[in-house]
């Protein structure tokens, strides 16, 4: 209560507290998304043993305490699934991860998750103490080349190799934002400070690069000495290198732009500017009016989200954020196996069709068996899904992935709630208190008659398909239904997905309509 009603704490530490009370976590985590707090250090408070019960909880905190600039998880064991979780929200501006036995899969999923931009206000990035390989820094290494936000990137102490530092080079070519880089205890050698190196050669064309640490790897004492005479002489950013437990500071001259845009007068007397008489009043002013506009502004919001959560009649004891927060772990469950079709799932924060099958299954929505009762088919889920991946569908969804075989977390909710509109619903949190289904569902008929194929198929004369509907039945009444029914990933073990069919499946479909024997 004394952190959620607090005005002026700012910055909170935990650290070495035990907040495996799944109980006790829950109200922490919710008084400090209702306070203001910027900074917070949660320095190995949680066991790998209760991570499936406390790391909701830390989702709820990224994603619900939008003051957060400062988030501490070091020692924590998040391991690579909690990375990977962490890795689908956006995170605050400082975020260090050391000491949780990270993997190259949890660099992959980070690096995704930079490469994709989902990460705008990231500035701060620690890794250190870690299990991450050369294989690992390459994700990393790919996300840097085209990442715009982030300043500090910390991989102290772990074990990326010559290999790794070669693709990190190529990231320094492309780089313009990132201003200091710790490489210290990687396991680094002569090899990657020779002069025809391409770290060597990345370093000498880098101009933004302003701090590196390279200490505690094995180099000699002749080319530390040489890596040091070139960063003076040719890079043009760098003010500070660590390398052979000592660090070599170099004065850069003051650039001409800067000398332009900066009054002489500030230069000659060090003195801060003086405050105009009322300054601090008109700001105490304005920050009140800030505040008060925040309040009513949550206080509509809750009133908004009571009115409709009366309107969706849901369970006793249920409300929409629990309910929400259901949702969210359903996707976790269902997409972090990465069990896609013919187990080519691509990553463990996307979910291809096949996945969402399962899950609607085990909502009861589809039929756990064929012909048993359901409340849609696997054609028209397939339908929804093939609609929410369309590029022009991202402007109601808010996505900005374009694979259109999987499905991020924004599309995720995007079918939900096109599938609730289909059952009648109006929200997608009315999903998860559907009660089972008693008779087998049927594809809807398809009126348009673009081919006659398959009226061939069914005895009737192509003069007559266009002015006969099709009779209500489960078989496919169009080549697009057709195309769905023998693509989902019912072929060889070559079917990716459900939008491309291989020849297998091509087969069947000839088989079906009887032009092959």
């Amino acid at each position: 209560q004394a952190i959620a009603h607090s005005k002026t704490l700012q910055v909170l530490s935990v650290a070495y507290c035990n907040l495996d009370d799944e109980v006790l976590l829950r109200a922490l985590v919710l008084a400090i998304c209702d306070s203001s707090l910027r900074e917070l250090t949660l320095r190995a408070c949680l066991s790998s043993a209760m991570q499936t019960h406390t790391m909701p909880h830390i989702l709820h905190l990224v994603r619900g305490c939008r003051s957060l600039t400062h988030l501490d998880l070091t020692g924590n064991a998040l391991g690579d699934n909690g990375v990977t979780l962490l890795s689908a929200y956006s995170l605050p501006h400082k975020l260090v991860l050391d000491e949780n036995g990270i993997s190259d899969i949890g660099a992959t999923a980070l690096g995704h998750s930079l490469r994709n931009n989902k990460q705008s206000t990231l500035q701060h990035l620690s890794l250190a103490t870690n299990k991450i390989q050369s294989g690992g820094a390459q994700y990393l290494a790919s996300a840097l080349c085209t990442n715009s936000t982030l300043v500090t990137f910390n991989l102290t102490a772990n074990w990326i190799q010559n290999t790794g530092l070669d693709v990190l080079a190529n990231a320094l070519l492309r780089n313009t934002t990132l201003r200091a880089l710790h490489l210290a205890s990687n396991g680094l050698t002569d090899q990657s400070l020779i002069s025809s190196s391409p770290f060597v050669a990345a370093l000498n064309v880098n101009s933004t690069l302003m701090k590196l640490d390279l200490d505690q790897n094995t180099f000699s004492h002749h080319l530390q000495a040489s890596l040091v005479t070139a960063a003076k002489q040719h890079n043009k950013g760098l003010t500070a290198l660590k390398i052979g437990a000592n660090t070599h500071f170099f004065r850069r001259p003051l650039q001409r732009n800067h000398l332009a845009e900066t009054k002489w007068s500030e230069i000659a007397t060090n003195e801060p500017p003086k405050r105009k008489f009322g300054d601090r009043l008109l700001a105490h002013r304005k920050l009140l009016t800030a505040q008060q506009e925040q309040e009513q502004h949550d206080l509509k919001t809750q009133e908004a989200n009571t009115r409709l959560e009366e309107s969706l009649n849901l369970p006793a004891g249920m409300d929409l954020e629990t309910s929400n927060l259901h949702l969210e772990q359903l996707f976790s469950k269902f997409s972090v196996a990465g069990k896609g079709f013919a187990g080519q799932g691509k990553r463990s924060t996307s979910m291809d069709l096949l996945e969402l099958t399962q899950l609607l299954t085990h909502l009861h929505i589809l039929p756990t068996v064929k012909g048993g009762c359901g409340h849609m088919t696997k054609t028209q889920v397939a339908v929804i899904f093939k609609k929410a991946n369309r590029p022009s569908s991202h402007k109601s969804s808010g996505s900005t992935d374009e694979d259109k075989s999987e499905l991020d977390f924004k599309e995720y909710l995007h079918v939900l709630l096109l599938l609730a509109k289909h059952l009648g619903k109006q929200h997608a949190a009315q999903l998860l208190y559907i009660p089972a289904a008693t008779a087998a569902p049927v594809d809807p008929p398809d009126t348009t008659q673009r081919t006659s194929i398959l009226a061939v198929k069914r005895g009737i004369p192509p003069s007559q398909d266009k002015l006969k509907a099709p009779v209500p039945s489960q078989e496919p009444s169009s080549i697009d239904q057709l195309f769905i029914k023998f693509s989902a990933g019912a072929g060889a073990t070559q079917g990716k997905r459900a939008t491309t069919m291989d020849l297998n499946e091509f087969f069947k479909t000839l088989v079906y309509l009887e032009i092959l024997p």
